[in-house]
């Protein structure tokens, strides 16, 4: 009992220095918004590549490995980069850019081409995203609370996921082929405002890179 306690108490100093560090709610936040919105492009991918497009269904995972691919070129990119360089760039808002800039063209034409180029985008998007926050919590926090930070943000990950699969498969289903760009450009807008939103906290995150 005592070390269960010891471990609930470690637990709740790590969640409270967490939020009480300046930047470090809207870094988790956004990993687990990534997680959020996410699941309206996968769930709608088959129905767009096969129903819409009429490609076969091995074209899905050609689109998803051109997913992966973005991700990779996003961390080749960076591999040279120090930290202290990493972190003084708009990495948070670039990320959330590349987002709503795929759901946006999304919603404005769908074919085979734009599909391989929000893949590559939004891929690339997601990477930079886990780029930063690991690399951020890495750095910038002592080595002792890097457990439960990495723990908060698997944690706020986990919790979103299984719901936001459930409500976007739900809005898929309701909202039909005619009305799926609708959900794009809500999607789209929503990751544009987090964009903007960003720029003031990855001010914050990034005054101890310079």
């Amino acid at each position: 009992q005592g070390r269960s306690e010891s471990i609930l108490r470690a637990a709740r100093e790590g969640i409270r220095l967490a939020f009480a560090t300046p930047g470090v709610p809207s870094l988790i936040a956004s990993q687990a918004g990534l997680y959020a919105l996410s699941p309206v492009l996968t769930l709608s991918l088959p129905f767009v590549v096969i129903d819409e497009l009429g490609l076969p269904g091995s074209a899905v995972g050609y689109v998803l490995a051109a997913g992966l691919a973005g991700a990779v070129l996003a961390f080749v990119a960076l591999r040279k980069e120090s930290p202290n360089r990493l972190l003084s760039r708009p990495i948070l808002v670039a990320a959330y850019a590349a987002l709503a800039f795929s759901f946006l063209l999304l919603s404005v034409t769908v074919t085979t081409a734009t599909l391989v180029i929000v893949a590559i985008v939004s891929g690339a998007g997601a990477a930079l995203l886990y780029l930063y926050a690991t690399t951020w919590i890495q750095t910038r926090m002592p080595s002792e609370l890097h457990g439960r930070l990495f723990s908060l943000v698997e944690a706020a990950n986990a919790g979103v996921a299984p719901t936001a699969y459930l409500v976007a498969g739900a809005l898929l289903s309701a909202m039909g082929r005619d009305l799926r760009w609708l959900l794009y450009a809500g999607v789209g807008l929503l990751a544009l405002a987090w964009s903007v939103r960003l720029l003031a906290v990855q001010r914050i995150l990034s005054s101890d890179a310079r």
